[in-house]
């Protein structure tokens, strides 16, 4: 296997992913009205009053961990209110350590708590050898101006060991909640909806948070696209209305000139309104992992050869007195077509293939709709 590149984040990425597992498991437990949000107030939060802190690590959890030290030290930030919550978890892979005194935590009282912290850090304390990270953990977390609000952390927090590492989560997921989708397509199904929540819609002041009603919808959707071996094309945009400010922003685009010189309004507006449904339903719909980039590409270049080809073909029958109204009848022959499949879709729509066209106009100058005439015999 080859070494790892210098920049290699997969350390760093991983965690993550684990997190947004733990979120999307969470997002299916969800009851109405009830929300997950994702980084707004720590790593995973529960409008129901539970704040979990997510760590993946392979190493034991010992007394002096960071990961417990660091949870606890956030907590006590200025900004976060304990008040809120009704437990305060640190959820994490590891297993306790052989020697921690912490592995007792869950029949602890917050006094019993309190004293074990404090003891740990007594214990530290005479140690030759010290680390300055850990020293100032310590020292924060156990700072006396910060323990009236420590207690009442404490009362709260439980630690949840041993949480299954991120590929068997994964899995889990699968099988608890896919049943409903047939087995090729199981993996796909989790994988569109990890794609739904790591792509929030946030504006403004906005929090990244997922609703009962918002992920219910999703999960109907996406389970009438996975549940047969063909998905259901999204059809949001197949007939959206286009505004006159849209249209304005494509003006000047080159498959707009391309079009403008079949001289026909109606032409004009059809395919301004396919570009952009179709930009549409490529960055919204298929931003969830439903459909894999590279089929787009594929697709186009699919595209691309029939069309050149069909192009030749309409020039080699039309002259130069008939070009405009030879080139109007190529453009509705090519359009009003039956599409080509795209990717395991069972019905893909006319718009979106339409759609892929203009954008291949915009950007290859082989791609025109007024013909080439030879000169009239």
């Amino acid at each position: 296997m080859a070494k790892k590149l210098s920049q290699d984040a997969s350390d760093k990425i991983i965690p993550i992913v684990y997190q947004f597992y733990v979120a999307l498991e969470l997002c299916f437990d969800l009851d109405k009205d009830e929300k997950v949000f994702i980084e707004s107030y720590g790593d995973v939060t529960l409008s129901d009053g539970k704040q979990i802190e997510v760590k993946n690590f392979a190493d034991d959890l010992t007394d002096l961990d960071h990961n417990l030290w660091k949870t606890l030290k956030n907590w006590l930030l200025d900004d976060f209110d304990p008040s809120f919550y009704k437990q305060l978890i640190l959820l994490t892979t590891q297993a306790f350590g052989k020697n921690a005194t912490i592995s007792d935590w869950e029949n602890m009282s917050s006094i019993r708590r309190l004293e074990t912290l404090q003891n740990i850090a007594s214990e530290y304390a005479k140690r030759n050898s010290k680390s300055n990270k850990t020293d100032s953990l310590l020292n924060y977390v156990l700072d006396k101006s910060r323990e009236s609000k420590l207690k009442h952390i404490l009362q709260k927090f439980r630690i949840v060991t041993c949480s299954e590492a991120s590929e068997e989560l994964y899995n889990r997921i699968v099988r608890r909640y896919a049943k409903n989708i047939i087995q090729p397509n199981r993996n796909d199904y989790i994988n569109s909806l990890m794609g739904y929540i790591i792509s929030p819609k946030i504006s403004g002041n906005t929090r990244w948070e997922i609703t009962y009603e918002d992920f219910t919808s999703k999960v109907e959707e996406l389970s009438s696209a996975f549940a047969s071996a063909k998905y259901v094309f999204p059809s949001k945009y197949s007939e959206a209305d286009i505004s006159d400010q849209e249209k304005e922003e494509v003006e000047d685009y080159i498959f707009v000139q391309k079009i403008k010189e079949l001289k026909d309004p109606d032409i004009l507006n059809q395919s301004i309104g396919d570009f952009l449904n179709t930009r549409k339903t490529i960055i919204e719909e298929f931003n969830s992992n439903l459909v894999d980039w590279r089929y787009v590409n594929e697709y186009e270049n699919e595209l691309h050869r029939t069309f050149c080809s069909a192009y030749n073909l309409a020039s080699l029958n039309t002259t130069k007195k008939n070009l405009v109204k030879d080139s109007k009848k190529f453009y509705y022959e090519v359009t009003l077509a039956s599409p080509p499949p795209f990717q395991r879709f069972n019905d893909t729509r006319k718009f979106f293939r339409n759609g892929i066209i203009h954008e291949l106009a915009d950007s290859k100058d082989d791609v025109k709709w007024k013909l080439e005439a030879e000169e009239d015999e």
